[in-house]
């Protein structure tokens, strides 16, 4: 039954996606837009509500439109164009009609990387793309909310983003009161992970639950003031309703959905006339949650959802004390108990673990359910009629603001974070383990105990290997030696909340316990190697760098995000340098002019007699003055193909030069550039050279061994 119901979900969420017989085909698009960037190419916006046709073949042969029908969501589109983005930039929201080339969301095939279709699917994004031609853009442009209740919500929204404040407070109530966080850049969900806050941000049951307790609490008031004391149910049913209310305002993310089963579960089995214990409840919860969510069960909020509710039955089963050192010791005691047996799915799933979390949490959580939810409630039903302008609204924001300083504070901390990705999974199952017998057994301090001991254990590093990873249309290689490593270009960066270096490499970085980068390459300044510049050196992302090697080319602008205490040197042409057991060196075309792909930085290395290649985004005038140069010096055993096997690289000369046993790829899927070109790859043929390519073979992993073999290994078979 399961089965089935998670097969019938999977479809249900297939179709609320681009059909496949849609993907890169040309579709005349409609909706309401908003502009995500202006100031940099390409141009990028959601398309919300889009309606699509199609061209096809008529019964009488000749082309006709068809429409076709899509469920709620939006469109991530990219515009090229010159022309286009001077007609669109300077209206930042309203509504279009254009040609556009879609795609349906796909995975970076690496086995650390972000689960990208999964992301899109939770966000309601349909598809991605880029608009052709035929655009024309009007400002009026009304989305049409599900019901009433969508309309109040936008509009208490926009009347919220007027509150006159600088800072994060209008972000966090309108994420606390509505369930909108996409105003939450990248750099914001760091500081909450870091401190182990990341659940206080998002609706879910500790809110759901607040709220219901806060009503059941008036209720309970109510009746005791009309003298019906024993009409408790009415109270239930209040809290209940009043959660359900809310949940529904929030936005009913899955989140939400899941809070208000187990609420349901728990609450009102009773009113039913059925006396089930808590654990049965849980179970009836935790069966309907499946049924109805069969997805739920490969969701890591699914599992946090109920252990921590299962954490919370252990510790204050058979607790009755009004005396308050008796409640701190038990508040005390559920944080332990949930480093217990959260912690661990926590850190197996983000790679991260909180260190300071556990503490924080034993101040916030009362600090909100107390305080912060109530006066935010509140504030946000008299909004509409006090104003945004009132001094209690600006107070609120600004208290809030104030909290998230002393949260960013705190998530700059050196070890804030500590880094477990690379720890073997018999470490968390044996955690999660014991820690669930000594927590049936009481012996909290036991489980404390055991969990500074795990924290203590250090696996042992990988050695010798090279990883180019699958970033799309980008290049982004990792280079390991020992424990030596370096980092050859950064990926793309699509928004500011999110670029291929923290999808895709930092979770390998980390998954292998690396904390520290002896050098880093920029190859060239295009975006598709340079962007994940910004997030690299983020001080949320605690990975030490020792030298940044840039293109003799300089670069002003981007230059500027890399510390000024950093050592910073050029890619200029150097003799064999030792790095840790191996050796490598710069191949430039000396300190001729180059600009642009031609100025890439060409690396060579040897590692136990073996070399690698790695010419960025050169072209074939490059290459031909890399062989006048050097010569037979360039013969390397692997070659990273010139410009992602563009047609004005990777040149018979350069080739029979080099003379490759194998060529490794890196270019995105279904590329708009046609990457690699298909004279390139039968150059390649000719000249018997294998070849992988990231597009179709996802991260490309080469081991070394010093009787000179080579293992290839790649994500996607």
């Amino acid at each position: 039954m399961l089965a089935l119901s998670s097969y019938i979900y999977a479809l249900q969420q297939g179709q609320k996606q681009l059909p496949v017989y849609l993907h890169k085909h040309p579709v005349l698009v409609a909706g309401c837009y908003q502009l995500v960037t202006t100031d940099e190419l390409p141009l990028q916006l959601l398309l919300k509500q889009p309606r699509i046709m199609s061209q096809v073949l008529a019964t009488a042969g000749d082309q006709v439109w068809q429409q076709h029908t899509l469920a709620a969501g939006y469109m991530r589109l990219s515009i090229y164009d010159a022309e286009l983005i001077e007609a669109i930039k300077n209206r930042p929201k309203g509504a279009l009609v254009a040609m556009a080339v879609l795609k349906k969301p796909r995975n970076y095939h690496n086995p650390d990387g972000f689960d990208y279709v999964r992301w899109a699917q939770a966000q309601g994004q349909l598809a991605s793309g880029y608009i052709k031609s035929s655009l024309v853009a009007w400002d009026a442009c009304q989305i049409v909310g599900r019901d009433k209740l969508d309309t109040w919500r936008q509009a208490f929204l926009q009347l919220l983003a007027q509150v006159p404040h600088e800072g994060m407070g209008s972000r966090l109530w309108a994420a606390l009161s509505a369930g909108y966080s996409k105003d939450l850049e990248g750099k914001h969900w760091q500081v909450l992970h870091r401190t182990g806050t990341t659940h206080l941000l998002v609706i879910s049951g500790l809110h759901i639950g607040l709220v219901a307790a806060l009503l059941m609490w008036f209720g309970r008031g109510l009746l005791w003031l009309f003298k019906r004391p024993q009409s408790y149910g009415l109270a239930i049913w209040l809290g209940w309703v009043g959660a359900m209310g809310y949940a529904i305002f929030s936005g009913w993310g899955l989140p939400a959905q899941r809070a208000v089963i187990m609420l349901s579960a728990i609450m009102l089995v009773n009113r039913l006339g059925v006396a089930w214990t808590i654990w049965q409840r849980l179970l009836l919860a935790w069966a309907i949650t499946l049924l109805l969510q069969p997805n739920s069960l490969y969701s890591p909020g699914f599992w946090y959802s109920y252990l921590a509710v299962l954490n919370l039955a252990l510790v204050w089963r058979g607790k009755r004390s009004d005396q308050w050192y008796v409640l701190v010791l038990q508040l005390v005691l559920s944080q332990l108990s949930l480093l217990a047996i959260l912690a661990p799915v926590i850190a197996a799933t983000t790679g991260g673990l909180s260190v300071i979390g556990p503490g924080l949490n034993l101040l916030l959580i009362p600090l909100f359910g107390l305080l912060l939810v109530p006066v935010l409630l509140l504030c946000s039903l008299l909004l509409p009629w006090l104003g945004p302008h009132h001094i209690a609204m600006q107070s609120v924001a600004t208290a809030l603001d104030a909290l998230w300083q002393g949260l960013q504070w705190l998530a700059g901390w050196p070890y804030a974070m500590l880094n477990v990705s690379h720890w073997p999974a018999a470490v968390w199952l044996l955690w999660i383990l014991l820690g669930v017998l000594l927590l049936l057994l009481r012996s909290y301090w036991r489980a404390a105990l055991w969990g500074l001991l795990l924290l203590l254990l250090q696996p042992q590093k990988a050695v010798y290997q090279l990883t180019v990873f699958d970033v799309g249309q980008g290049l982004a290689i990792w280079q390991q030696a020992a424990e030596h490593n370096l980092l050859y270009d950064l990926g793309d960066r699509f928004s500011s909340n999110f670029n291929l270096l923290q999808a895709v490499v930092l979770p390998a970085l980390y998954r292998a316990g690396v904390d520290r980068l002896e050098r880093v390459y920029i190859g060239h300044w295009d975006r598709d190697h340079s962007g994940g510049l910004s997030a690299l050196v983020s001080p949320y992302e605690k990975l030490e760098v020792g030298q940044w090697w840039l293109p003799i080319e300089r670069h002003k602008y981007l230059e500027h995000y890399i510390p000024a205490a950093a050592h910073i040197e050029r890619c200029y042409p150097t003799d064999w340098q030792s790095f840790g057991t191996i050796r490598l060196r710069h191949l430039s075309l000396q300190r001729a002019v180059v600009n642009g792909n031609n100025a890439s930085c060409v690396l060579q290395i040897d590692i136990y007699g073996q070399r690698i290649l790695l010419p960025g985004d050169i072209e074939k005038a490059a290459e031909l003055r890399l062989v006048a140069l050097y010569g037979q010096q360039l013969r390397s055993d692997i070659l990273i193909a010139p410009h992602h096997g563009s047609h004005s690289s990777s040149s018979e000369l350069f080739l029979q030069t080099v003379a490759p046993r194998l060529v490794v790829i890196s270019a995105g899927y279904q590329n708009r550039y046609g990457h690699p070109h298909k004279q390139v790859l039968e150059r390649y043929w000719q000249q018997g050279i294998a070849w992988y390519n990231t597009a179709i073979h996802g991260q490309i992993r080469i081991r070394f061994n010093d009787d000179g073999q080579l293992l290839v290994e790649h994500a996607y078979y």
